[in-house]
């Protein structure tokens, strides 16, 4: 009863904003938010009661929202100062660079009166029937901040930081830095050199100590000694790929996940960096690694990665994985269809070049 009263409800709500284009619509428990081209910021409050309908509000004081987002107590908006419907109009005097060279010019600072204004404003609220009207007066967001002990954050930044000869100007937007000027914006100031080498003799040290115990490990555990060797410099077994199964047209048919399966725990066995696991899918998709167990805080040895229904984490953790050392072959498993959740992941493991291996399989269509 409950959920059905919770979706009239939020049909209500978006039933309120026909004819207007929204960018972005955010739903919490009650609350609804939403953006519109414009720039405004719409809010529903459902907590009236089940026998009213929702009343919706409109922020007069808020403007340049791009993107909103509802917690159970919090609002998050963002906005922009080059808002397509706003014209720029900030205030304390700083230098503002923008994309075209003739735009390059003093503006003001930006502060709280980019985003709203410090007014108490009169809202009308219109019922999602639309069958009347009645006017209340609202407190200003500054004013809100003010009273609920909240703080408004503008952040600046400078583009091209750390370019000597492009920093803060319009030309490093628009174009690459160059040969020259990338060269330039790498070298470091000596104050930064010198305070780095402070810590040579001390790092030398530490690392003369760390050799110092490996070798005594490598004579007590050779073989372990040169598993861990070849995970820090990421040199693979010799032969290594001499371990994998061969298939021929003359084969028998298999499904592709099977054979998957196979390659899978082969490698496993001859490359000691190699792990993974699925998005709680390893049964259907065929990871799971049969000669290793579940790896745990207790169980660290061990390679079944258990990532559970968490398909951009898991990317991130397999990213973070194969960076740490070249020897780390992680993989991760889910359906194609569910990569849209971990799209982000794998782009910056395919652009930093980590090494990831996607396990990707179909979605069968009786599974719900």
């Amino acid at each position: 009863m409950a959920s059905a009263f919770f979706s009239e409800l939020l049909l209500l709500q978006l039933h309120s904003l026909h004819g207007i284009t929204v960018v972005s619509i955010s739903a919490g428990k009650y609350w609804v938010s939403a953006v519109t081209s414009t720039g405004e910021v719409y809010m529903w409050d459902g907590k009236n009661g089940k026998d009213m309908p929702p009343s919706l509000s409109r922020l007069h004081n808020l403007k340049r929202a791009t993107t909103v987002d509802v917690g159970e107590k919090h609002l998050l908006v963002v906005g922009s100062l080059y808002h397509p419907a706003y014209a720029l109009t900030v205030l304390k005097k700083s230098q503002t660079v923008q994309a075209d060279e003739s735009s390059e010019e003093e503006n003001e600072e930006l502060d709280e009166g980019f985003m709203f204004d410090d007014v108490e404003s009169v809202n009308v609220l219109q019922s999602a029937q639309h069958d009347h009207q009645k006017e209340r007066t609202l407190p200003s967001l500054k004013s809100l901040c003010e009273k609920n002990n909240l703080s408004w954050i503008g952040v600046t930044t400078t583009i091209g930081y750390g370019s000597p000869i492009k920093e803060n100007s319009y030309s490093v937007h628009v174009a690459t830095l160059g040969e020259k000027e990338v060269e330039a914006t790498r070298n470091l100031r000596m104050s930064i050199g010198n305070h780095w080498s402070r810590h040579t003799p001390e790092g030398a040290a530490l690392e003369a100590d760390w050799n110092a115990k490996f070798a005594a490990y490598e004579k007590k555990y050779p073989e372990e000694a040169a598993e861990l060797k070849s995970i820090i410099s990421g040199e693979l077994p010799t032969g290594w790929e001499k371990a994998l199964p061969t298939y021929t047209p003359e084969s028998p048919g298999d499904a592709t996940r099977n054979l998957s399966k196979q390659c899978l725990n082969t490698l496993a066995k001859v490359e000691p960096g190699f792990l993974g696991g699925s998005a709680d899918l390893a049964s259907s998709n065929m990871t799971l690694l049969k000669a290793f167990g579940n790896f745990q805080k207790a169980t660290a040895e061990e390679r079944d990665f258990r990532f559970g229904v968490w398909e951009h984490g898991m990317g991130a953790i397999c990213n973070g994985i194969a960076l740490h050392s070249p020897g780390f072959i992680p993989y991760c498993a889910t359906f194609f269809v569910y990569t849209d959740y971990m799209r982000a992941a794998m782009r910056i493991s395919a652009l930093s070049e980590a090494g990831v291996i996607k396990s990707l399989g179909a979605k069968p269509f009786w599974f719900k």
